[in-house]
């Protein structure tokens, strides 16, 4: 080694004066050292310390050992390492103090023997050089200055002690390579790069900003608040360690897609900014469970277009910090815990793409609730969340005023004996995709929950679930949208809204239950398609029961309701001014012992469906029943069945619509209106009852047209028996009726001034013992049909039976039946032939009056009332008359077909006007008079003395005489009667001029020779 001349002066024996000026002048003036091989030695190869103003040149040349068997070195100048390596051995020790200035790629080398150290307390420079100058593991550096890299990098391999107030500077890089380095206390960066190795924190804080290239960081590390941790593209990048803490008060940036691993209980907290700038990962790589927390102060932000993921097992908690994603970035969790407070923000997305758990309220601006298990203890929603998929499991509740957003993606469940999901803000379901609800999940709306597009609420299995809409919800299906509520969902409406807008629909398809306070709106539908149920009162304007079992626990319906199918089951009530509407569609039933419908409103049959009754279903009208379409109330098997028509209630058929009620149906009106309209018909097929009050109305028909009965007086203004057996219990008819088939079988009456209308139909009979029709009103019978009575029925005639047409009355076996006239019977028309039958016992007590065509009376038939008429009688045999016969109808000729006798107590009534109007009875048989002949004047009467006036003339033999004759309105004396038996006839001849009626006080008996004689009658009463 070379040394300057300060060092080659020889000591002069005795120049003790000389030596100490010659000491005095080197510590004025800075003196340059050169060390271009071997070992170094203080004093010889330059002093130790090296003081500020001197300089060590280390240069070129062969080895260079720092020796610690030779000596230590302390520089407080510059060294300037130019070239070749620095091997350190035996345990020297180098501190630098001043500035150690490497100005060229070299390395620090640890040769061996004892522990050596370099510490830097000063400035470590390197000035020059593009590559490395590098501190290899086991020299032993510590660093308590600045280490400056003005070029290259100054890189430690391990080993290396970086304590409080290091400052890495420099526009080049100082970079932890490999091995152990380690960091105590704070320090400033500009330029240090972690690369390599373990980097052991003790306490460490970054101050400015440290790049992590690569590595373990190790120990207890902070990044101070307003500095930087950058994570760089290099690497793999590991947190290790179960003491391992890095804290970020500042900003940590992972600027590159490498990953960072979280292992062996690792733990990084972040307390101020966590930011990826490129696409990467947290990642756990083994050991114990690592830890990622966000704290309240803290953002974990995936910057523009940037996809952070924070996988499973690195233990990622959110203590109330802020999740951010910019636009286009997104954060994915799989295995977080969000506490509450957290808030996730941003106009890129927050996905829990994992098994991730939120514990209390946090806000959200854009978490996607992806997929995995999202596990709530308290969790509230607020502000908007999408959900794309996975489970929701434990309590959650959405805000007030939030929204959770169902959306496309994955499946959607909410599952767990424990897991409460409830509603305070709106669940919108923008999703075709099913919501599945599984294994005991419960979701309780308590505000909306609407479906935009057409999706299905299901059950998918395990214990029973629940869909609760409480009294303050809204389910709602958006307009054109179709909700399906699938059977197992656990659906209880709670007195909530179901608001199905236009042309929308919910569909409940079974195990829906609707409680009291229900209530379905919009200008859709709410369709029950499955077995659900109703518990009390509820409103609808638009639920339609389609299909299913519809049963209901005292349900009661307000408003509007649609049935297009199924059965209605249990309890129901149409309310009061509400409208239950029959609808096309399916079979509608009302069956079950239990079951009774009763309508106090509108049930409106719009269709042509059949309603059927089964299985001793009841049926309470007391309100308005009406077909707008032609149907059918119909029996459809089981025990007997109940159709109650009560005093209120209305039966009706509108105008040209026929309306059905079929045999077994079980009608019963009670004292109810059947009121058929206009061109409508209501027909009773068999097994109706109609009890005292019912009441038939309308311009259409009532028909009886099978076996039904009545019991008690009813009014009619179109009831038409037209087949079947009609069986009364005291049946009045009031009103009018028609008659045109089937049997009148029980007790019968038309009652006073009401009519019965026999017309053209079935056959008609009056059938049976105990048949008892009597006729107080007036029973018109317009047909040619026969009224046929059979096993001694009675017809009992005390008011008026009008024949208009040919038929009659006749016998069609069994014991002979009975027909008593004690009123009138009257054939007002036709040409032919009416006939009251042989067999018959009738019994005329009151008056018969043929006024057209021909009456034909029971062979040899006794009169005991009064037959009268212009028209004919016919009688096979004999007229026996024990009554009255009085020929025309103020006057007129009757005829009889067969022979006459009249009984010693009868009566033949004549009426006289003059000698061309008079009374004629043309008999063309025999004819045996006896009794009384009375003559009567009709209106002005006017006969001349000798005027002669034909009163009977028969074709067979006349034999006997009148044994009396009365006169009404003559003198008495005024008649010879004259009984000629050559011309069969019998006259009168006028004895006294009568040009008007003179009433007379008596009667004088005549003798039989024909001797006129004075008498007086009074006017003989008109039927």
């Amino acid at each position: 080694m070379k040394h300057t001349p300060r060092f080659q002066l020889h000591l002069l024996a005795g120049a003790a004066a000389a030596v100490a000026l010659g000491l005095a002048a080197s510590a004025a003036q800075a003196a340059t050292f050169n060390w271009n091989t071997g070992t170094f030695t203080a004093g010889v190869t330059a002093p130790s310390p090296l003081v500020a103003a001197d300089i060590l040149n280390i240069g070129a040349g062969s080895f260079k050992f720092f020796d610690g068997g030779v000596s230590n070195f302390t520089s407080a100048g510059t060294v300037n390492w130019n070239a070749d390596e620095l091997y350190f051995q035996n345990g020297v020790a180098v501190v630098n103090t001043g500035l150690w200035n490497a100005t060229s790629d070299n390395q620090m080398i640890y040769n061996g023997g004892a522990a050596t150290s370099f510490t830097n307390n000063g400035i470590f420079r390197k000035s020059a050089g593009a590559g490395s100058t590098t501190i290899n593991n086991s020299v032993g550096f510590v660093n308590n200055g600045t280490l400056n890299a003005q070029a290259g990098t100054i890189a430690f391999a391990g080993g290396s002690v970086f304590n409080a107030g290091s400052v890495f500077s420099g526009a080049g890089v100082v970079g932890m390579v490999s091995g152990t380095n380690t960091f105590n206390g704070s320090f400033t960066s500009s330029n240090l790069v972690l690369a390599g190795g373990i980097h052991q924190g003790n306490a460490a804080v970054v101050g400015g900003a440290v790049a992590f290239t690569g590595g373990m960081l190790s120990g207890s590390w902070g990044v101070a608040a307003g500095q930087t941790l950058n994570g760089v593209t290099g690497g793999f990048k590991f947190l290790d360690g179960a003491s391992t803490v890095l804290t970020n008060n500042g900003t940590v940036a992972w600027n590159t897609t490498d990953f960072l691993y979280l292992q062996n209980g690792a733990t990084l907290r972040n307390q101020a900014l966590f930011v990826a700038n490129q696409n990467t990962s947290v990642v756990y790589n083994g050991g114990a469970a690592p830890t990622f927390e966000n704290t309240a102060a803290g953002t974990v932000r995936a910057a523009a277009g940037v996809t952070l993921n924070l996988n499973a097992g690195i233990g990622f908690v959110n203590n109330g910090g802020v999740l951010d994603a910019a636009a286009g970035g997104a954060i994915r969790y799989n295995g977080a815990t969000f506490n509450a407070g957290t808030s996730f923000t941003g106009a890129g997305s927050n996905v829990a793409a994992g098994n991730n758990s939120f514990n209390g309220s946090f806000t959200s601006g854009n978490l996607v609730l992806e997929s995995g298990m999202h596990s709530g203890s308290g969790a509230v929603f607020n502000a908007t969340t999408r959900w794309t998929g996975g489970t929701l499991a434990g309590t959650w509740a959405v805000a007030a005023g939030q929204t959770l957003r169902g959306e496309t993606g994955n499946f959607k469940f909410i599952e767990g004996a424990a897991t409460v999901v409830t509603n305070l803000g709106t669940i919108a379901w923008n999703t075709s995709d099913l919501l599945y609800l599984q294994s005991g999940g419960t979701l309780r709306n308590q505000a909306l929950f609407v479906a935009n597009q057409n999706t299905s609420v299901a059950y998918n299995g395990g214990a029973a679930t629940t869909f609760e809409n409480t009294a303050a919800g809204t389910v709602r299906a958006a307009a054109g949208v179709t909700l399906n509520i699938n059977s197992g969902a656990g659906f209880v409406n709670n007195a909530g809204t179901l608001d199905a807008a236009a042309g929308a629909a919910i569909r409940y398809n079974g195990g829906s239950t609707f409680n009291a306070g229900t209530n379905f709106t919009g200008a859709g539908s709410n369709v029950a398609a499955g077995n659900n149920t109703w518990n009390g009162s509820f409103t609808s304007a638009n639920l339609v029961l389609e299909s299913g079992g519809h049963s209901g626990s005292s349900a009661l319906m307000n408003g509007t309701t649609g049935w297009t199918g199924g059965s209605l089951g249990g309890t129901w009530t149409v309310a009061a001014g509400q409208t239950l509407r029959g609808q096309g569609g399916g079979f509608k039933f009302i069956d079950g012992a239990g079951t009774v419908v009763t309508n106090l409103g509108t049930i409106a049959w719009d269709t042509i469906d059949l309603l059927l009754m089964q299985s001793a279903g009841t049926l309470n009208n007391q309100g308005l029943f009406v077909a707008n379409q032609s149907t059918t109330v119909a029996y459809n098997g089981g025990a007997a069945t109940v159709f109650n028509n009560s005093a209120s209630g209305t039966v009706r058929a509108a105008a040209g619509v026929a309306l059905g009620i079929g045999a077994g149906a079980g009608l019963v009106n009670n004292a109810g209106v059947l009121n058929a309209q206009a061109g409508g018909s209501i027909t009773y097929s068999g097994g109706t009852v109609f009890n005292a009050g019912s009441q038939y109305t309308g311009a259409g028909s009532n028909v009886a047209a099978g076996n039904n009965s009545w019991n008690g007086g009813f009014t009619s203004a179109n009831l038409v028996l037209q087949s079947g057996t009609h069986s009364g219990n005291n049946a009045v008819v009031n009103g009018t009726a028609r008659y045109t088939g089937g049997t009148l079988a029980g007790t019968w009456q038309v009652g006073a001034a009401q009519t019965l209308t026999v017309g053209t139909g079935n056959f008609k009979f009056i059938d049976g013992s105990t048949t008892v029709v009597t006729n107080k009103g007036l029973v018109a019978v317009s047909t040619n049909d026969f009224i046929f009575m059979t096993n001694g029925a009675t017809l009992a005639n005390q008011g008026t039976l009008n024949f208009s047409a040919n038929g009659g009355v006749v016998y069609n076996g069994g014991a002979g039946p009975s027909f008593v006239n004690t009123g009138l019977i009257v054939k007002s028309g036709a040409a032919g032939t009416t006939t009251i039958g042989d067999t018959l016992a009738f019994n005329n007590l009151g008056t018969v009056d043929v006024q057209a065509g021909t009456l034909a009376l029971p062979s040899n038939f006794t009169n005991n009332g009064t037959l009268k008429g212009n028209g004919t009688y016919s009688v096979s045999g004999t007229l026996s008359n024990a009554g009255t016969v009085a020929p025309g109808a103020s006057p007129g000729t009757l005829s009889l077909t067969g022979s006459y006798a009249q009984a010693a107590g009868g009566s033949f009534a004549v009426e006289l006007q003059s000698v061309s109007t008079h009374d004629l009875f043309n008999i063309t048989g025999t004819a045996a008079l006896g009794g009384t002949l009375a003559i009567s004047c009709f209106a002005a009467c006017s006969l001349a003395v000798g005027d002669v006036v034909t009163i009977l003339d028969s074709v067979g033999d006349l034999s006997g005489s009148f044994s009396s004759v009365s006169l009404s309105g003559f003198a008495s004396g005024a008649f010879n009667v004259i009984y000629d038996t050559v011309a069969d006839r019998v006259q009168l001849q006028v004895t006294q001029a009568v040009t008007a009626a003179v009433p007379e006080p008596g009667t004088t008996a005549l003798w039989l020779a024909g001797l006129g004689a004075l008498g007086y009658v009074a006017r003989r009463r008109r039927g």
